[in-house]
């Protein structure tokens, strides 16, 4: 965010943030939104009492300044300061449309505004319900149709469902099943399961797909972590590649939901939200290293976590990072899922082209036969 600050927009107004990790647990995020209320609580009480113990008027300033970043997993702005609190303006995230519900139902108590960047339940669409929250994404309803045109475009009008126990997963998969209705569309099995259900209940999805006769096409309004263990049931049960799977928004181009089930996931489809490139912004994340980033918290791990390596250099579970790692050299839009297809398609061109080395031999073993047996004629005959 700091990267497209624009002073001419509100010039004399200094902006400060304070982020906190989810990490995509609906507790943690409430947990971090109370944190968040407590400083805006304590700092109207602050400007109260400042105006009713002096005759000058007050003016509240826009700019926003937290207190509480005694936690870990939180970055605050250069402009946090404890004894001069400002109201908070407003609270951008989470990522999930299940936890998005649960803050909202929390912040609009207290009147504060609520923007979403990924959530796309429709059921935040109510606006008689989430009457704070606003969103910078198109709700599921449009995921829906999406879905239901491919499958007419490739006429696959009896399919699998699966969809993640939740707002994002159970709202969508009814958004979508009242859609292909409309179209004819037809279903098989109809599995809902949730992320955190143990192996042994992916493996009974996966078996229940299976023995459900002819769809091999499986629709999945799925969450990320809901595919990879999806995937990784496929190939406990080795049968990787039974299912073509169609999926929403939820794990398209993630690298840590393809990672180690490439195989499972390659040849599917999933939709992915319309991001145009900025320029100006790929060339600046092109250009962040681990030594010119010290006032994020969290790149340290994400570094790693990138490439594999250690910036610990007396690690010995990861062999250690080197000035060699260039976020330039990693495209972020090439997903696992298109480099898998791409290994694929070059695995079976190579396998196609032995098969064609290995008829040229036999017809030339043929050829030879055909000599011998020339040889042997003509020998008679003389």
């Amino acid at each position: 965010m700091t990267f497209e600050i624009d002073p001419n927009l509100l010039p004399n107004i200094t902006l400060g943030w304070d982020i906190r990790d989810t990490c995509w647990y609906p507790p943690i995020a409430l947990e971090n939104s109370i944190d968040f209320i407590k400083d805006a609580i304590a700092s109207q009480q602050a400007h109260a009492n400042a105006a009713s113990s002096s005759s000058t008027e007050v003016t509240m300033s826009p700019t926003t300044q937290f207190s509480n970043t005694s936690s870990s997993s939180s970055s605050s702005s250069p402009c946090v300061s404890s004894t001069n609190l400002t109201p908070i303006i407003g609270l951008v995230g989470p990522g999930l449309s299940e936890t998005s519900i649960q803050v909202q139902n929390l912040l609009q108590i207290f009147n504060i505004p609520q923007i979403g960047y990924s959530a796309t339940s429709s059921a935040l669409s109510a606006k008689s319900l989430y009457k704070y929250y606003l969103r910078v994404v198109p709700s599921d309803l449009y995921q829906a149709k999406a879905l239901v045109d491919i499958l007419m475009n490739f006429n696959w009008t009896y399919v699998s469902l699966v969809h993640s126990d939740g707002n994002y997963g159970t709202r969508g998969m009814m958004d979508f099943k009242a859609e292909a209705t409309s179209k004819g569309i037809c279903f098989g099995a109809e599995e809902n399961i949730a992320t955190s259900a143990e192996d042994e209940k992916f493996d009974a999805v996966v078996e229940k797909l299976l023995h459900t006769p002819m769809p091999t096409v499986v629709v999945c309004f799925c969450e990320g972590m809901t595919l990879k263990k999806l995937g990784q049931a496929t190939r406990r049960k080795n049968v990787e590649g039974a299912f073509l799977l169609l999926g929403s928004d939820g794990w398209g181009n993630r690298q840590d939901v393809a990672q180690d089930v490439e195989s499972a996931l390659a040849g599917g489809m999933s939709l992915k939200l319309y991001s145009p490139p900025v320029a100006d912004f790929k060339r600046h994340y092109a250009s962040l290293e681990p030594y010119n980033s010290s006032h994020n918290p969290w790149f340290k791990e994400f570094w790693e976590q990138k490439f594999s390596c250690s910036l610990d250099e007396n690690s010995s579970h990861m062999r250690a990072c080197t000035v060699l790692e260039k976020l330039k050299d990693r495209d972020a839009s090439v997903s696992f899922m298109k480099r898998e297809s791409r290994r694929r398609r070059r695995r079976k061109q190579t396998e196609e082209e032995e098969e064609d080395d290995d008829d040229d031999d036999n017809d030339d073993d043929d050829e030879d036969d055909d000599d011998d047996e020339y040889d042997d004629n003509v020998n008679d005959d003389e």
